[in-house]
């Protein structure tokens, strides 16, 4: 009996998988057994048996046979092409989604200053120019000149 620490199963911290992968179906490592893709294979197939209903369930079957057949197929170089491909899919998707929620916290921070600046500032423009203007809020009524005309008028802040 092998036990789980001596290397002969490709999955070593997943006790549950040991059964499939080294506790008896792999018959002295001719088959290629679980890895990366198979996990990510089961679970899509939990997450479809779960979030569509009808037709999940089947889903999950087809999803649980491929990942089966993944398993105990003997044609190890097809299975390790497989598992390149999805890594180096894996791997845009998810520069592409650490760049969105880069691109997302700028957004919100760019948010965050603008309502920030609007509590301390009021913005408007110069009737005679249209030269944009800001006062300091909480003020009163203060008169302002305009850089770009200079013409004075007197504006509630």
């Amino acid at each position: 009996m092998k036990k789980l620490g001596d290397g002969c199963c490709v999955l070593r911290f997943y006790p549950v998988l040991y059964v499939i992968t080294g506790g008896g179906l792999l018959k002295n490592g001719r088959h290629y057994g679980f890895d990366e893709l198979n996990l990510v294979i089961v679970g899509l197939a939990l997450l479809a048996s779960f979030l569509f209903r009808p037709y999940g369930l089947i889903v999950s079957a087809l999803l649980l046979g491929w990942a089966l057949f993944r398993a105990l197929s003997t044609k190890m170089e097809k299975r390790a092409s497989e598992l390149l491909w999805m890594k180096n899919h894996l791997r845009g998707l998810k520069s592409t989604l650490i760049g969105t929620g880069y691109r997302l916290r700028l957004w919100f921070r760019n948010l965050l200053g603008k309502i920030r600046y609007h509590r301390q500032y009021k913005t408007f423009k110069c009737k005679t120019c249209g030269q944009k203007l800001r006062v300091p809020r909480g003020k009163g009524k203060i008169r302002v000149t305009c850089r770009n005309c200079h013409t004075q008028f007197s504006m509630k802040s």
